[in-house]
């Protein structure tokens, strides 16, 4: 569970509530903000461990067992915004409130959003730390993503550098 806590650069900035979940949501990740008959869906652009408390380098040349207030750690997350749900009608964007409660999105969000229902299923992923991890929602089933059919009949060819002089004979 996310907390909405206001826009900082144009990004939406978030921070776990401290005594649920201990994990850090990757990046790519999608999380949905309600506000009373709207949702936000959000995309995690950055994420990062916080401490609550600021510890002192000389609990650890002591060997001072640490207190549990030195060992707290936070997510911060930033987002963007992707959708608004329902759309406004006057052209404007709501504004996403500080404390607001947010939630890691589910598949009918997820579908909604890329407005996509056919084609071939494929797992979301993200990457954080340099390890690739696959999106689930909260009840841990993975959102799965449709890619179209006819984006199996584009061929493409990558190439590492090539010597000029050599394409040219």
């Amino acid at each position: 569970m996310l907390i909405t806590l206001g826009e900082e650069g144009g990004k939406i900035k978030l921070i776990s509530k401290e005594s649920d979940n201990d994990g850090i949501l990757p990046y790519g990740s999608y999380i949905t903000v309600e506000d009373e008959d709207k949702k936000f869906i959000l995309r995690v652009e950055e994420s990062a461990q916080i401490n609550s408390f600021s510890v002192s380098p000389m609990l650890a040349d002591m060997d001072i067992k640490p207190l549990l207030q030195d060992q707290k750690v936070r997510n911060i997350v930033l987002a963007v915004r992707i959708k608004e749900i329902p759309q406004r009608e006057d052209g404007l964007s709501s504004y996403i409130k500080p404390m607001l409660f947010a939630r890691r999105s589910n598949q009918e969000e997820i579908d909604y959003i890329m407005n996509n229902n056919k084609g071939i299923p494929v797992f979301l992923s993200a990457m954080y730390a340099y390890d690739s991890q696959i999106i689930k929602d909260e009840n841990k089933n993975p959102i799965l993503v449709n890619i179209p059919e006819k984006f199996f009949f584009i061929k493409l060819l990558l190439l590492g550098q090539q010597d000029l002089a050599k394409l040219q004979q």
